[in-house]
């Protein structure tokens, strides 16, 4: 049977999008969303008046097909002058910049859609681009050059992501005194003097020697070598990420599998607990015969991922499973579907989910295989994992005895940073639940533990989640934010800091941001502490999203049933969805768990005092007065 052609052509695709969309949408949501309006309906205006069709974008973005590089680029240098003649109009902060590629290449048909790397190259070109300006592919400046009144520079080639071969890349000159400019790329500077026979000769049998030495030890050793081979595994769990098997069925497809691969192994790097493998360590194995308690032994790491991606058009299927190599057992299996026209953006939300719930799932076996061990094998590393499982059971008993385990660490080890990181939050806990008659001495006890651990190690996340939870206590959101983002950049797969994240916006106000922040913790582990349950059902309450609150609130009262402030959120969704039965059952569960709960006080924290008045009033209707 003959294989079913795929419809191509050769076309000019433009890629437009708006640099630094979010931070606007954060400043002024609604005034942001007019400005972009007006800009959008300017550049589609545009775009219809030089031939070309609008075929892809989402939100901020914009992707466009022109059968002329000539007028492709005619419509991108008219809308980037447009906008730098509408910003004038505006003030500094709401002004709004475009960076815009264009590339001529061969793409693929799909219905209305287009995709390839005729498309991907566009996008990679809009990426390059200055704010406000304008890059293009080698086949649009040799198309365009001479046609139009535009100078051009040179940026040589570039090496943009997923893309085999760099992209000779060139900028285009807006202002009016450089037309008709090309600006040569810089080049390397070479060696002028010549070389002899005799010395190149020499230089080579040199490189033959050295090499004849070091091969041993530079080569990647195959999977039959390394069969019998054992690895030491070091303290910290360790993990490899064997490369992803392309089910596609087109060897083409390759460089997407170890894209997919390489962007899980860099995001569980950021992550210092775990010792990761670098890709090319693993990469001998690819399509290995050994057994993953064997891989496990040659490349000595305790975990070993393994996962396979189908693609089809714009649909992406991608599988991956976390085996212990110690004894070969499934861990954790999940497959991820996305759908989009931009690839690439399929691939960071791929390999961002994989990464984040890897993490998670890693977490988990580690406490468990520390609290396994018999007491007298402990070592502070251990003695560390125990006492976060001791907290995270959240009681009073159980902090005090983390604190004694997490001291031990830190007795056995002075500079151990974790230890500091999670005694600094034992601390702090202590005030947050409520379990000291001293609160300020502890959220200061907190503060210098956390300090300590940054002292010795800056890229501790849990010392900067720890930090921000004290500062957004004593209500100074400013410095608790700046900590919790340095937590996220230091590890922006940490489904708590993500959490932290959304509580601090919440009181803040910035109720959209929270929700987009808590749903991310969630996505990333759905089994979070309590508070992020009550964070998340309190903002979509505060958004009058009363049932997805009590959706969330619900699930959470039966994983975490002596939670109070769980329930009480109930009572307020209750009372406003006019479920009385619903909301005096958790009222009388309230005042159980809390005989001296005051509606009056609860809620305090919100900075706008309208939401605070809102949350009063439907604890009134549903009977907590």
């Amino acid at each position: 049977m003959a294989e079913d052609k795929v419809a191509r052509k050769l076309t000019t695709i433009l890629a437009a999008d708006v640099v630094g969309y979010s931070r606007l949408m954060g400043a002024d949501e609604e005034a942001t969303a007019r400005t972009f309006k007006s800009y959008r309906q300017a550049i589609d205006r545009l775009i219809a008046k030089h031939q070309g069709r609008v075929f892809g974008g989402a939100g901020d973005s914009v992707i466009a097909e022109f059968a002329s590089p000539v007028e492709a680029v005619r419509c991108a240098v008219e809308f980037q002058r447009d906008v730098e003649t509408r910003n004038a109009e505006l003030e500094g902060a709401r002004r709004m910049r475009f960076r815009i590629g264009v590339n001529l290449g061969d793409v693929m048909i799909e219905g209305d859609d287009l995709l390839g790397d005729g498309v991907n190259v566009a996008a990679r070109m809009e990426a390059i681009a200055e704010p406000g300006g304008i890059c293009v592919s080698r086949p649009v400046f040799t198309q365009v050059k001479g046609k139009l009144d535009l100078g051009f520079a040179d940026l040589g080639p570039q090496k943009v992501k997923n893309i085999a071969e760099p992209v000779p890349t060139y900028k285009v000159l807006l202002d009016a005194a450089d037309a008709g400019k090309v600006i040569p790329a810089k080049r390397k500077v070479t060696m002028s003097r010549p070389w002899s026979v005799g010395s190149i000769a020499m230089l080579l049998l040199i490189v033959v020697t050295v090499a004849a030495w070091w091969r041993p030890w530079v080569l990647p050793p195959t999977s039959a070598s390394l069969a019998g081979k054992a690895i030491p595994l070091p303290k910290k769990p360790s993990i490899a990420v064997m490369p992803f098997a392309n089910l596609t069925g087109s060897a083409s497809q390759d460089y997407f599998a170890d894209g997919i691969t390489e962007d899980i192994v860099n995001r569980l790097g950021r992550y210092r607990p775990i010792a990761v493998l670098a890709f090319n360590a693993a990469r001998p194995h690819r399509n290995s015969q050994l057994t993953p308690a064997q891989v496990g032994r040659a490349l000595g790491v305790r975990y070993i991922v393994v996962g396979s991606i189908r693609r089809r058009g714009r649909r992406v299927r991608v599988s991956a499973r976390l085996i212990d190599a110690q004894n070969g057992v499934l861990q954790w299996s999940k497959q991820f579907d996305e759908e989009s026209d931009d690839i690439f953006a399929i691939q960071d939300a791929i390999a961002r989910h994989i990464a984040g719930t890897l993490l998670t799932n890693v977490r988990r076996l580690e406490q468990r295989r520390a609290v396994a061990k018999p007491t007298e094998n402990l070592d502070a590393y251990d003695l560390v994992l125990r006492g976060r499982v001791l907290l995270l059971k959240a009681t009073r008993s159980n902090n005090r005895k983390a604190r004694l385990l997490l001291e031990q660490a830190i007795q056995l080890d002075a500079n151990y940073a974790l230890a500091y990181a999670w005694l600094a939050r034992a601390h702090y806990l202590t005030v947050s639940d409520g379990w000291t008659e001293f609160p300020a001495r502890s959220l200061k006890r907190a503060e210098e533990l956390a300090q300590k651990a940054l002292s010795i190690d800056a890229d501790v996340v849990e010392a900067h989640r720890t930090l921000g939870r004290v500062y957004a206590i004593q209500f100074q959101y400013g410095r608790a934010i700046a900590e919790i983002d340095q937590a996220i950049a230091l590890n922006p797969s940490d489904a708590e800091a993500h959490g932290d994240r959304g509580l601090i916006l919440l009181y803040l106000g910035r109720l959209k941001e929270s929700v987009a922040a808590l749903e991310t913790a969630f996505e990333f582990d759905p089994h979070l502490a309590p508070d992020y349950f009550y964070a998340r059902g309190l903002a979509y309450y505060t958004l009058r999203r009363h049932s997805d609150a009590v959706q969330i609130l619900e699930r959470g009262a039966a994983r975490y049933p002596k939670y109070v402030y769980i329930a009480v959120v109930l009572v307020a969704a209750y009372g406003q969805l006019g479920r009385i039965d619903d909301a005096e059952r958790n009222a009388i569960k309230v005042k159980r768990l809390l005989p001296i709960f005051d509606p009056v006080t609860f809620g305090t924290r919100f900075k706008n005092h309208e939401h605070y008045k809102y949350l009063a009033e439907g604890l009134r209707k549903g009977g907590l007065k």
